[in-house]
């Protein structure tokens, strides 16, 4: 591809095409998904709008502009799912991509869509939480989200963005 024609595409077709070509078949994986969970979500957000907007209207000024932050909140969600392609294909592009560090990132990615849904679990209003499985150590972990105060939800993606940054910064 020459210069002039790759400045056509945005910086995620770029990062999500190397992805895809990745030596690496977790990374090539995860990008798969990555994108996929990344489009549910912004579809979801999408599909959230109106209720979000009837539920705010008439209200005050805190309301609406919790009604602006809907779009804040599917960046901050779909920024990290697309981030290990993104760290892939920058380190392809300056020649200092690997096998390990693209499998390792792979990985960190993998843990931010584990930490989403931890979120889930923590943050379940409590009529809607399903028995925890049989699974001897899921159905301790279930309980355990499930015993944590809500306000903990957040904790999750925070570390999984954590994850991701530091394996990018220290996997040379």
């Amino acid at each position: 591809m020459s210069e002039q024609s790759a400045g056509r595409y945005s910086v995620i077709r770029r990062s999500v095409a190397k992805g895809v070509r990745s030596e690496s078949y977790l990374l090539r994986a995860y990008t798969v998904i990555g994108v996929l969970a990344s489009a549910f979500i912004a579809l979801l957000l999408v599909l959230a709008i109106p209720q979000w907007v009837k539920w705010t209207l008439g209200q005050g000024e805190l309301n609406t502009f919790s009604r602006a932050m809907l779009p804040w909140l599917g960046m901050l969600l779909v920024a990290p799912l697309l981030a290990p392609p993104f760290y892939a294909a920058r380190r392809a592009g300056r020649g200092t991509s690997s096998r390990r560090t693209d499998f390792l990132l792979a990985l960190s990615g993998f843990a931010f869509l584990a930490s989403l849904y931890v979120t889930l679990l923590v943050s379940a209003p409590a009529e809607y939480r399903d028995p925890a499985p049989d699974v001897p150590l899921l159905g301790a972990f279930v309980e355990f989200c499930y015993a944590l105060d809500p306000v903990y939800a957040f904790a999750p993606p925070v570390v999984g963005v954590v994850v991701i940054v530091a394996v990018e910064r220290l996997a040379r």
